[in-house]
């Protein structure tokens, strides 16, 4: 397993893989659980990592001003 994530950023993503590990997968961890020691899962890394579809959305509301 493999834990990667910015220092100025909230969320992390975990990567698992190994020899008893039938398909590697990447999990996004959204946030720190105090109660559980431990970063909550909020599901596949593909879902939450940013694209060019999201990148434009926010790159039009900043440019916009408002919200």
């Amino acid at each position: 397993m493999l834990l990667r994530w910015e220092r100025v950023r909230a969320d992390a993503f975990l990567y698992v893989d190994g020899r008893d590990i039938e398909e590697p997968t990447e999990l996004a961890l959204l946030r720190w659980d105090a109660d559980l020691t431990g970063g909550v899962i909020a599901g596949e890394a593909s879902e939450y990592r940013p694209n060019e579809q999201r990148a434009g959305v926010i790159q039009a509301l900043e440019e916009a001003g408002d919200p």
